[in-house]
């Protein structure tokens, strides 16, 4: 893979990185937007504004787009995240031109009607989602009293292009992608908008699953996404809970009988990324000491890890990024997980140097998992459990 980037030009302020892919048969568009640490209040309004994006722009009817992305493999889809919101898409080569003017346009020039935000409060106040989803996203979001107002400025407070990592993947030249995106900016000019202060407000509380899980969770501590101890967290969470002969399978599933799914995975937050320890078990009177008994007996685990156990992880994390094994613990998405497809590494090739300050490179993460050693990543699992704060998130008990 060729990777032709650039973005530090006096046109443009923001960060583009073209990844030209000769075989591919579409072009895609990755516009990654970073979030503060938001308030309950504002997060709100973040999530209403993901979903009134897909509504068009003034130049572009939601009809428009859709005709443009059909085809390609990825309609447009945006999504928020603790820590950003990513507005994706793909088009036809012969549209290369067209589909460059949009993404400019989307991320400019949003309609944001009163009518869209109305449809977009509507929708997510009654949309039905897993007990999982709920696990990862367990914030009850209030949606009383957001008007159009609060999301078009929160619009142009975030969608500054000094902010913006933005990706384009697909069959063209080296600095094709690049030189038609600055000569788009050739006469930008940059709008006023007061400076953007993060939300505050109460937090709301957790909400109570409607199906019959109950859902514990162990919460590592944050860390920044330049931490030098991020290979050795990476790797101890896939031995920790990433497929089968895992910790978490081998002792909460198989031997206390505990759980009937269980996950280990880093999550990102505004300001970096977290361990998180997920595990949903039936509802029962006990599972008030289920984090405990699960913490304990994986800390004795984890002081019995030998080198085979870091093989395992070392040889599962190089299967997951190089070869599209979908057990991807980096969960930067709320439903599904990080793969090696076109969409997801254009993604990445936006997210990670956000996150970490390095270029997205599966074949250097895979190498820095690779010289973690055994005491390391038994370590950086201590430390992560040791850490943690349990919380319940309790389901319907049906009897």
């Amino acid at each position: 893979m060729i990777l032709a980037a650039i973005l530090a030009t006096t046109i443009f302020p923001g960060r583009f990185v073209e990844l030209p892919m000769p075989t591919a048969t579409s072009i895609n568009v990755a516009i990654v937007v970073p979030l503060p640490a938001f308030g309950a209040r504002d997060r709100a309004v973040t999530r209403v504004l993901g979903r009134a994006l897909l509504e068009g722009t003034d130049e572009f009817t939601k009809n428009h787009i859709r005709e443009l992305t059909h085809g390609s493999g990825q309609s447009v889809s945006c999504s928020v995240m603790p820590d950003h919101i990513r507005i994706q898409f793909g088009f036809a080569p012969q549209d290369f031109a067209s589909g460059l003017i949009v993404a400019k346009s989307m991320i400019e020039e949003a309609t944001l009607s009163d009518d869209a935000v109305k449809a977009a409060i509507e929708s997510l106040s009654y949309a039905k989602t897993s007990y999982w989803t709920r696990a990862l996203l367990p914030e009850a979001a209030d949606y009383d009293g957001i008007k159009s107002f609060d999301v078009r400025l929160l619009y142009y407070q975030l969608f500054k292009p000094e902010r913006l990592s933005i990706a384009v993947s697909g069959p063209f030249q080296p600095d094709q992608a690049r030189d038609y995106w600055v000569k788009l900016y050739e006469d930008w000019h940059q709008k006023s908008v007061r400076r953007l202060v993060p939300g505050v407000g109460a937090e709301k509380g957790l909400i109570q699953a409607s199906d019959p899980v109950t859902t514990i969770e162990l919460a590592g501590p944050e860390f920044t996404g330049s931490d030098p101890k991020l290979p050795a967290k990476l790797l101890a969470i896939y031995a920790l809970g990433a497929g089968k002969d895992s910790a978490l399978w081998r002792v909460v599933r198989e031997r206390l009988r505990m759980s009937y799914r269980q996950e280990a995975f880093l999550w990102p937050t505004a300001d970096g990324f977290r361990a998180r320890i997920v595990i949903a078990v039936k509802p029962s009177d006990q599972e008030g000491t289920f984090a405990q008994a699960a913490q304990s007996a994986l800390l004795e685990d984890v002081a019995s890890w030998t080198d085979a156990n870091r093989s395992r992880a070392s040889a599962l994390a190089q299967s997951v990024y190089l070869r599209g094994l979908p057990l991807n613990p980096l969960q930067l998405q709320a439903n599904g997980v990080i793969g090696v497809s076109q969409a997801d590494r254009t993604f990445m090739t936006a997210y990670w140097p956000l996150k970490t300050t390095k270029f997205w490179s599966e074949k250097d993460l895979v190498k820095s998992l690779q010289d973690v050693s055994l005491d390391d990543m038994r370590d950086a699992a201590t430390d992560i459990l040791k850490s943690s704060l349990p919380r319940v998130i309790s389901g319907m008990n049906v009897r």
